[in-house]
């Protein structure tokens, strides 16, 4: 169902956001949402982020009678970011040796590093978090940079590290 939300803009209408849901289980429906499209030429692209929300939302929180395109999009990038190859052929390979090193020493070097990048690269609230010394948390920091050679000043490595991290934890 396509619908146009210019008819529910008056001040005297109900909103049409308020009242979707109630109809949507009253009819035994689910709706995925897509952006605000304007041009017809973007009708495909409405129809397949509609698709998306509703495969995504509904994994996600089967409960629910609508699923919006924006809550799911990030997700659908992640999925789809390796394209044609499998995990270990497109994330950080600094991040799969750490956690390769972690299985084989019995370290938490890629816990560690996931709680830093967690609490936004707070490194008192890392520390917090994994129960450890603040000056505990920065040596282990400190070896896992010396060992896997990352450079914490990159923006570039530290979005790369962070995707691979969130790549992993969605397979």
């Amino acid at each position: 169902m396509l619908i146009n939300l210019d008819q529910f803009n008056s001040v005297n209408d109900k909103n049409f956001y308020r009242q979707l849901p109630y109809f949507l289980r009253d009819s035994l429906l689910v709706a995925g949402l897509s952006r605000v499209f304007g041009d017809m030429g973007d009708l495909r692209a409405a129809y397949h982020q509609t698709e998306i929300a509703l495969d995504f939302g509904t994994c996600d929180q089967p409960m629910f009678w609508t699923y919006r395109f924006d809550d799911y999009a990030f997700h659908y990038l992640l999925k789809n970011s390796p394209g044609i190859f499998a995990m270990h052929q497109v994330c950080s390979e600094k991040l799969l040796t750490l956690r390769q090193y972690d299985a084989e020493k019995h370290t938490e070097y890629y816990k560690t590093l996931l709680t830093f990048f967690d609490c936004r690269l707070n490194a008192a609230a890392a520390a917090k978090r994994l129960y450890i010394h603040r000056s505990s948390f920065l040596n282990r920091l400190e070896r896992i940079e010396k060992l896997f050679n990352i450079d914490f000043n990159s923006n570039n490595e530290l979005l790369y590290l962070g995707l691979s991290m969130l790549i992993i934890e969605r397979n």
